[in-house]
């Protein structure tokens, strides 16, 4: 039990039950008070701190609360403009610096929650362009991107000559994220979307992805494991022309979701220290997108 709580109890009993002890006997011997004036009057004593403990459990209540909405504001800013949290502004009585970057932190430990809301925001935007809540296909693809020096995992793409890490997306027909895993540049895509679909075929859910389209560099062993394990299948769809630009069928799907996370700053390397932060920042990223779709269509 917290102190605070424990202290209020005490004090809310004392109040209540008939005060005979310390303070009555020491006001009737000091003060000259009969002994109901002294019994009144530590009453009195107890209500009064034990309305001082509520006011102050209270303000501490709602100033967790308003910190809470200072970390999703500064989480939405920071994904946005590409700053550090000690740069967005607070109002007078935000929480102070260091309290603001323990509960980010905390916040990215329990980045799930932001996989909820992303959940249920998309499940909404598919039913407002007709369509069921969960799909039944999507598109798999991956991104390497530059990472700081302060990652603590990364490694060296050799195909796009790239030392940082790759982001391996699972976007539905829609373009809307499924699943995203920030893993080391050097791994190799195929390798990346087997625990991208373990992750995802992990989950319960009522209607799971049975069509998958990708890349060439996803051909292999990676069709077979997933017909065999989830009962999906993979299509790869191959560029007829290297030398040519050329819309693919349905790849342009995933890469125009890449584009979209591309215009928040803070996405146009990996910044963040841990892969889960990463992670974190595609879903506040796609949260964003979602809720101006559907505040659009309403």
């Amino acid at each position: 039990m917290d102190i605070l709580a424990l202290v209020k109890s005490a004090f809310a009993l004392f109040a209540i039950v008939d005060p005979v002890g310390v303070i009555p006997i020491f006001l009737l011997a000091t003060q000259g008070y009969t002994l109901t004036q002294s019994r009144a009057a530590a009453r009195i004593a107890a209500l009064t701190v034990l309305g001082v403990l509520t006011l102050c459990e209270t303000h501490r209540v709602a100033h967790v609360r308003m910190d809470h909405h200072v970390v999703e504001r500064e989480q939405r800013v920071v994904a946005r403009q590409g700053l550090g949290v000690e740069h967005v502004e607070t109002g007078p009585g935000d929480a102070p610096l260091r309290e603001r970057r323990q509960h980010r932190c905390e916040d990215h430990q329990l980045r799930h929650q932001q996989a909820g809301p992303s959940l249920r925001l998309r499940q909404q935007v598919r039913q407002t362009q007709g369509r069921q809540g969960q799909p039944s296909a999507g598109i798999v693809d991956s991104q390497s991107v530059k990472s700081s020096e302060c990652s603590d995992e990364r490694g060296y793409d050799a195909g796009k000559k790239i030392n940082g890490r790759k982001r391996h997306l699972l976007v539905d027909t829609l373009g809307l994220v499924l699943l995203v895993m920030v893993l080391p540049a050097n791994i190799q895509d195929r390798d990346g979307a087997r625990q991208l679909l373990e992750k995802h075929f992990g989950r319960r859910t009522r209607r799971r992805v049975k069509h998958l389209w990708a890349d060439a560099g996803y051909a292999g062993t990676l069709i077979a494991w997933a017909l065999q394990m989830w009962r999906c299948t993979v299509e790869i769809v191959k560029r007829t022309d290297a030398h040519t630009f050329k819309v693919l069928p349905r790849r342009w799907v995933v890469e125009r979701t890449f584009g979209w996370l591309n215009r928040y700053r803070r996405l146009s390397r990996d910044y963040e220290r841990q892969a889960q932060t990463g992670e974190t920042m595609v879903y506040l990223a796609m949260i964003r997108l979602m809720v101006a779709r559907l505040a659009t269509d309403s």
